[in-house]
């Protein structure tokens, strides 16, 4: 069962500046939001065992390589798990999008993930415009709230 994200607060995070992180990344460097600046951001917290975020990841991937060019930048942050765990499930799926390893949920807790998938888009002023859960996203509906049709 998913909690709506504002029940750990009674102020939402919709509206407010995105906090910043920095995260290793699958890649090796690390990986900060701050470097995304002006930029649209989908910021997708997943995990390899949860079967929504295995249905979701396909679509994201495809957004990120239709919408690439056009400014979107997808960070998936995957919470909990192990590099070498997280490493065969993208390399077997063939992911292409950057890859932040939040192994303790320590930016999760930041932005109230308590539960998987969670998508928080942040507009390029660096707020947070929308906090999608469960697993709802498709290439097309990511497009259509980043107004790039």
């Amino acid at each position: 069962m998913l909690v709506p994200l504002t029940a750990m607060s009674g102020r939402p995070l919709e509206g407010r500046p995105a906090a910043d992180f920095s995260l290793p990344a699958l890649a090796g460097q690390n990986l900060r939001l701050q470097a995304y600046q002006g930029q649209d951001v989908l910021l997708h917290f997943w995990a390899s065992w949860c079967k929504p975020c295995v249905k979701e990841m396909p679509q994201i991937e495809a957004a990120h390589r239709a919408l690439k060019a056009k400014g979107l930048a997808v960070i998936a942050v995957n919470v909990g798990e192990e590099r070498e765990t997280v490493a065969r499930f993208a390399d077997a799926h063939g992911f292409t999008f950057p890859i932040a390893l939040d192994k303790n949920w320590d930016v999760a807790s930041r932005y109230r993930i308590i539960g998987l998938p969670v998508s928080v888009f942040i507009g390029r002023d660096g707020r947070v415009r929308e906090i999608v859960q469960g697993g709802r996203l498709t290439r097309e509906n990511i497009e259509a709230r980043l107004n790039y049709q």
